[in-house]
């Protein structure tokens, strides 16, 4: 059962070493190279989705390419939800998650205030950044979404 939950930068968790006490959540940049994590973590789950604001997705340029930049997707949202829950649950389990994404400030972030709110966890920092279209949709995902906070 976890107990606390932190989130930072793909650099600060490229550089952790694996722990068995902890399970990670790893957001990457769509079409970017995954993060490079240590072996040794009790579980990780990768996806990928930008940091985007709202549902539609956003067309632009990142280095010199065009590229569709498309939020966080309902499904990839009920699998974190799905794999926050599942290793929570267990008794004997891992005590802590970790998030990470790019920056390590918005998309990670709203995924550690989600599982800190939804689960009563410490939360290691402040999330005063966090994406509200991700929280949203993780609330959505497990149907903890407070009334009115629906757009």
């Amino acid at each position: 059962m976890f107990r606390v939950v932190r989130y930072l930068s793909r650099e600060a968790a490229e550089s952790l070493p694996g722990d068995p006490n902890a399970v990670m959540v790893s957001i990457n940049d769509p079409g970017f190279e995954p993060a490079r994590l240590a072996d040794g973590f009790a579980a990780v789950l990768r996806v990928a989705f930008w940091d985007v604001p709202g549902e539609q997705p956003i067309v632009g340029e990142l280095n010199g390419q065009r590229l569709c930049f498309a939020p966080i997707t309902e499904e990839q949202a009920g699998d974190i939800v799905e794999f926050i829950a599942r290793w929570h649950e267990l008794p004997d389990g891992p005590e802590i998650l970790l998030v990470h994404c790019r920056a390590g400030i918005s998309r990670s972030a709203a995924l550690a205030r989600y599982a800190a709110q939804r689960y009563r966890l410490e939360l290691a920092q402040t999330a005063e950044f966090a994406n509200p279209e991700v929280l949203r949709k993780l609330r959505r995902a497990a149907d903890t979404e407070p009334p009115g906070e629906e757009r």
